[in-house]
C-alpha cells in the first residue's frame, strides 16, 4: 500500500508508546504492572493495573492533541524500573 508524501502515517510517531512489563506481572488484568513511556515526549509512568495503563495514554494523547509532533514535550526524567531488581 503506497502513501503520497503529504498523506499522514498510519501509525505516527506521536502516537507511540513503549511498554516494559514489570518481572512480575502475570499477564491478568490483576498482575499487569510496569511502565509505559510516549515515544516523542518521553512522558512516562509506572501502573499496576490495567486502568491505570490506559488512563496514562489517554492523558498524554489528550495533552497532545493539536500540538504538532515536531514540538514535543521536554522530557520527564523516569522513576526506577519496578521490574529491574537491585542495582548492583
Amino acid at each position: 500500500m503506497e502513501q503520497s508524501a503529504t498523506a499522514q502515517p498510519v501509525l505516527p510517531r506521536d502516537r507511540a508508546f513503549v511498554v516494559q512489563l514489570s518481572a512480575q506481572a502475570t499477564g491478568t488484568p490483576e498482575g499487569f504492572r510496569g511502565r509505559v513511556e510516549h515515544v516523542a515526549s518521553g512522558q512516562a509512568a509506572h501502573f499496576d493495573s490495567v486502568p491505570e495503563f490506559l488512563a496514562f495514554i489517554v492523558q498524554v494523547l489528550r495533552e497532545r492533541r493539536g500540538r504538532p509532533a515536531c514540538f514535543p514535550r521536554r522530557p520527564t526524567r523516569p522513576g526506577p524500573d519496578p521490574g529491574a531488581g537491585p542495582e548492583t
